[in-house]
């Protein structure tokens, strides 16, 4: 032992001690972590650990924050960097960064034991003692020969107050001094022993919600009647296994209460009354029957995320299966109509298109020629497409017989768009569908072609006798084909659903000018992208003499 020697100063080790005491935490630190695992670290166990620590920070710095190793960036390593790829955490072969980041922890413990081991073979062989090769249990000697002088010189501060013999640290009897040191050891144990009992009956009492067995036991510790104690000892225990139950029951009973409260109340009540347990049928149905529909709607909510989600799919749904009806409709009727147009339907209608083709916009020298081209080519394949779409004036120059009863049914749409020279289309069908909005665009008044004059000698010539005369008005911006079907045919068929707009651009038309009554079908989507309306205030206007002029607007 050190302090058996001369030169031994126990300063001077408290002192070395301390130095190292970081180190030593960082020692204590990493066997802590490394404890849940197992390392083979063969590959690189004659390395030294400072060259380690610089080639496995260099390899960790490499692969930055990498989960695993690609096979390519670890074969163009170093191959003293490829060593730790040999190395094996738990078993299992160096894959991943967090692997490497443990043998750093290894490699970091085995350079501070390097470290505490120089220090400390350098402070024994001074005193001639061989160097250790566990330095850790070395330095838990040294820890320890602090700790007995000290103790000792403590002690003799006693026995030296006492006017007692003291204890010689020259050690010449180490028997009997450490016999007599362990005797001094056990019964310091057996005041510290009654001290804790002292306070822990302090402390039993003194609890306000304590079990009643409790101050028994007490009483026990405070009369040293070991046979009592053990008896209210073995009470306590039994009630403390009842309540283990009970927490236990308790535990259960809240479990099945959240999905069948009336059965769990039953038996709740049956086991706090000692009978024996006989559950209600009706209780237990009709407990299960609200679990099933509890799960349903459960299920329904998490399926459709909510009441808002479910009728956005149930619209999604209808919108589907409309277009697909559409789709159906549409394939079926070209395709039996497909097979009943004929060789010279089909060549008259190629012909017609092209002759679209060569019309194109403008006026040049061969559209005459072309126009007259479709206009006899569409005689011939009319009857190849069952629905014609084009604008009126279009129309009127495909179709230039005017004779009554050509088509079976004639829709014109954006109604209050278009003048009374509609009506020469109206003429040449079977039945009619005007479809418009008064409140929206009117017909635009071309002064160019009759003027007032001229319309008003028309008027007097031909329908001067025509109740609804001034209806047929072509200066009159506010005679449509649409004004003059709702003055003849006042029953008006209003579209109230609306499928276009959101709710919060049709809602300012429909407050200020449909008097509430159109109902918005569709819904905000799911993400947004600005405000539906965003209103500025623009300055500077002006009215002239045809127009509102906004500059600002403009700009």
């Amino acid at each position: 032992m050190v302090f058996k020697h001369q030169s031994f100063n126990v300063s001077l080790l408290k002192n070395l001690l301390k130095q190292n005491e970081v180190l030593r935490q960082q020692v204590k630190a990493a066997n802590n972590k490394l404890l849940s695992y197992q390392l083979d670290l063969s590959a690189i166990d004659e390395t030294d650990p400072d060259i380690l620590h610089q080639q496995i920070n260099q390899l960790i710095v490499k692969f930055g924050e990498s989960k695993t190793l690609g096979w390519l960036a670890k074969n163009l390593l170093d191959k003293n960097l490829k060593r730790f790829f040999e190395c094996k955490v738990n078993y299992n072969p160096v894959t991943e960064i967090d692997q490497l980041k443990v043998i750093e922890t290894e490699i970091n413990n085995r350079k501070c034991l390097k470290q505490l081991s120089i220090t400390f073979n350098n402070y024994l062989n001074t005193f001639s003692i061989p160097s250790q090769t566990d330095i850790q249990e070395a330095i838990n000697e040294l820890d320890f020969t602090v700790l007995f002088h000290e103790t000792i010189l403590a002690f003799n501060n006693e026995l030296k107050a006492k006017n007692l013999p003291q204890v010689s640290l020259s050690l010449s009897k180490v028997n009997e001094e450490l016999t007599f040191l362990k005797n001094i050891k056990y019964y310091s144990g057996y005041n510290d022993i009654i001290g804790f009992l002292k306070e822990e009956k302090q402390k039993l009492i003194s609890y306000s919600k304590a079990y009643p067995t409790i101050y028994k036991i007490a009483d026990a510790i405070e009369n040293v009647d070991r046979a009592s104690y053990e008896m209210y000892l073995s009470e306590y225990r039994n009630s403390r296994e009842k309540q283990v139950q009970a927490l236990e029951f308790d535990e259960i009973f809240h479990k099945v209460f959240a999905t069948l409260p009336i059965t769990a109340n039953a038996i709740k009540t049956i086991c706090l009354t000692e009978n024996q347990i006989v559950l209600n049928k009706k209780g237990c149905e009709k407990d299960i029957f609200f679990l099933k529909v509890n799960n349903f709607l459960e299920a329904i909510t998490n399926e459709t995320k909510g009441s808002e989600k479910l009728l956005s799919d149930l619209q999604g749904i209808k919108q589907n299966i409309e277009k697909q009806t559409a789709d159906i409709i549409s394939y079926k009727t070209w395709y039996h109509k497909s097979k009943n147009v004929g060789v010279a339907q089909k060549a008259a209608l190629n012909a017609w298109l092209n002759d679209l083709i060569n019309i194109g916009k403008g006026y040049g020298k061969n559209t005459a020629r072309n126009i007259a081209s479709a206009i006899m080519n569409m005689q011939v394949a009319k009857g190849a497409v069952p629905i014609w779409i084009m604008p009126q004036e279009t129309a009127v120059t495909f179709f230039p017989d005017a004779s009554p009863n050509q088509f079976d049914l004639l829709i014109i749409d954006e109604a209050s768009q278009c003048d009374i020279s509609s009506l020469n289309l109206v003429f040449r069908c079977k039945k009619s569908l005007i479809v418009g909005d008064e409140n929206q665009t009117s017909v635009v008044a071309d002064r160019s072609i009759f003027t007032i004059e001229r319309t008003n000698e028309l008027l007097d010539k031909y329908l001067i006798s025509h109740k609804f005369k001034r209806q047929f008005d072509v200066n009159n911006k506010n005679n449509s084909i649409y004004t003059i079907s709702g003055v003849i045919y006042p029953n008006i068929v209003t579209l109230t659903e609306h499928f276009r707009c959101l709710p919060e651009i049709i809602g300012y038309s429909n407050q200020y000018v449909y008097n509430s009554d159109i109902i918005p079908l569709k819904t905000a989507t799911e993400y947004t992208f600005g405000e539906p309306i965003d209103i500025h205030y623009v300055e500077d206007n002006y009215l002239d003499e045809q127009k509102t002029v906004n500059r600002s607007k403009g700009n």
